[in-house]
Order: C-alpha cells, then sequence, then structure tokens
C-alpha cells in the first residue's frame, strides 16, 4: 500500500525531505506506531526521537499527526489505522516568546 508522508519545520530537516510516498507492506505497517518505527529505520533515530518519546510507562506522540487533514489524537493516536491512500503530515510542537 502507499502512503504519503510529509514533515513540517525543523523535522523535514532531520528527514532530509519535506514529502515522501512511502510503500509499505500492509501487515507490518498496520497503525501510526508501526509506521513511525518504520519512519525512525529510514530516516534514522534522531527523526524517531522527535516523533515518540519512549517512557517506562508508555510511548506518548511529540508531534502533531494529522491523517488526512484529521489530528489523529481525535482518532485513536498510536493505534491510528494507516490504510492505502492516506496523507500523514508531522508537525512539530514548538512555541516561542
Amino acid at each position: 500500500m502507499k502512503v504519503k508522508v510529509e514533515f513540517v519545520g525543523f523535522l523535514k530537516n532531520l528527514a532530509g525531505l519535506q514529502q515522501t510516498e512511502l510503500s509499505l507492506d500492509r501487515e507490518s505497517c498496520q497503525k501510526l506506531s508501526l509506521l513511525i518505527d518504520l519512519l525512525e529505520k529510514k530516516f534514522g533515530k534522531n527523526l524517531g526521537v522527535n516523533l515518540v518519546e519512549r517512557r517506562p510507562d508508555g510511548v506518548r506522540l511529540l508531534p502533531l499527526v494529522l491523517k488526512n487533514g484529521v489530528e489523529v489524537s481525535a482518532l485513536q493516536g498510536l493505534n491510528t489505522p494507516v490504510e492505502e491512500g492516506d496523507s500523514l503530515v508531522f508537525v512539530p510542537v514548538s512555541h516561542g516568546g
């Protein structure tokens, strides 16, 4: 299956690109958490640690992630299904004063 992935802000610098289309195995990438694991393997650990925080009590998503324009916390968070044709946008949450 194919999905579009877009990185915004400093995440595009870490990934080395702004947008890509990935061909994924339907079985190995059924939900967002598995896609993030794949992104870390493909683009490096430095990207991975800026996408999720792994703690003893669980994993926390760091950027806002939009699946087809809907923020994934309004869906199923890291368990949000990833499906053929989806568009995922990773938007870092950073604040200035």
